[in-house]
């Protein structure tokens, strides 16, 4: 069977925190936000960054989409890429480009609104009690 290329050169300790994620978004269960919006990048990231010791990001993906991500060493972990259906992904930021020019760290307004923080901690309190 074909191997990626990134599977032989990956640190261990990244692909084990990238399997934790995995493991831990499948417990992840569909909420109803106070707000009534649905689930976001930067709430999962938050949440599984409490759940894993990973250091979450807020910035932008390419130049218009913000968007959270979780970052290991140079490796990203993305528990909810924009477009794709298969979580969560892993992306090497120094040799496998373009990917680590994706990601681009910036502040957000979006996770600082009164809104987004009642929802966060109605995730916090509903999801990581069941943990």
């Amino acid at each position: 069977m074909f191997t990626p290329y990134i599977e032989k050169i990956i640190d261990r300790d990244a692909y084990r925190f990238f399997l934790r994620v995995k493991e831990k978004i499948k417990n992840i269960p569909e909420v109803n936000l106070p707000s009534g919006k649905n689930l976001s990048c930067h709430i999962v990231c938050r949440l599984l960054s409490k759940l894993t010791g990973l250091k979450f990001r807020d910035g932008y993906f390419g130049t218009m989409c913000d968007h959270s991500w979780l970052v290991c060493g140079r490796y990203i972990i993305d528990p909810y890429p924009i477009g794709m259906l298969d979580v969560p992904v892993i992306f090497e930021t120094e040799y496998m480009l373009p990917w680590g020019k994706l990601y681009k760290e910036e502040k957000l307004k979006a996770v600082n609104t009164k809104e987004f923080k009642k929802d966060l901690k109605f995730c916090m309190d509903k999801i990581l009690r069941v943990e």
